[in-house]
């Protein structure tokens, strides 16, 4: 038996899978699990998006592009994407799963066309 200490632990280094991790988005979104800073509302200002609009996008769009370790330990960063009822375009939201329990919306973007 070694006396040293247990390593700490770390987080995963292979994020999740998009569906398990867009499920646990639309769960936490449903339960009021969210926080956001003042850069959300700025940009909802400056690009004339309706914060509940992008509320709406955590519990119906999917994942879009790649999930990226956040800075801490326990974090999943992705965007969420889906077209909202009041435009053509798809808006974009950028959040932070943390610990599973939680999330922080990081900024909200009109996507371009492809």
């Amino acid at each position: 038996m070694s006396n040293q200490p247990a390593a700490p632990a770390s987080s995963p280094s292979k994020p999740p899978h998009p569906g398990v991790l867009m499920a646990r988005i639309r769960d936490l979104a449903k339960q009021g699990a969210y926080s956001w800073g003042d850069h959300v509302f700025d940009r909802c200002e400056e690009r004339e998006i309706d914060i509940n609009d992008a509320l709406e996008v955590l519990k119906l769009g999917e994942i879009d592009g790649p999930i990226t370790a956040g800075v801490n330990a326990n974090e999943w960063k992705c965007k969420v994407t889906a077209k909202t009822d009041r435009s053509s375009r798809e808006l974009g939201v950028v959040v932070v799963v943390i610990k599973n329990q939680e999330m922080f919306l990081i900024t909200v973007e009109w996507e371009d066309p492809r």
